[in-house]
């Protein structure tokens, strides 16, 4: 009976998880509609690189350009 038992309960086990999937599947699958304005501002990047250094060149590494 204890074979009938783990058979019962991989059974079920599997028919949960495909309900389980099938309901995930179609909830992420739906079509999402957004309606309405936005404003994006416009910006400017100031990068600047501070105290740089000259690369020291090991191994078989060579300078391509300088």
């Amino acid at each position: 009976m204890n074979k009938e038992r783990k058979l019962v309960f991989g059974i079920l086990a599997l028919l949960v998880s495909i309900v389980a999937v099938s309901i995930s599947y179609a909830t992420f699958t739906q079509n999402l509609n957004i309606n309405g304005t936005a404003n994006v501002q416009a910006t400017s990047w100031s990068v600047h690189f501070a105290n740089l250094t000259n690369g020291v060149r090991s191994g078989t590494a060579s300078e391509v350009v300088a």
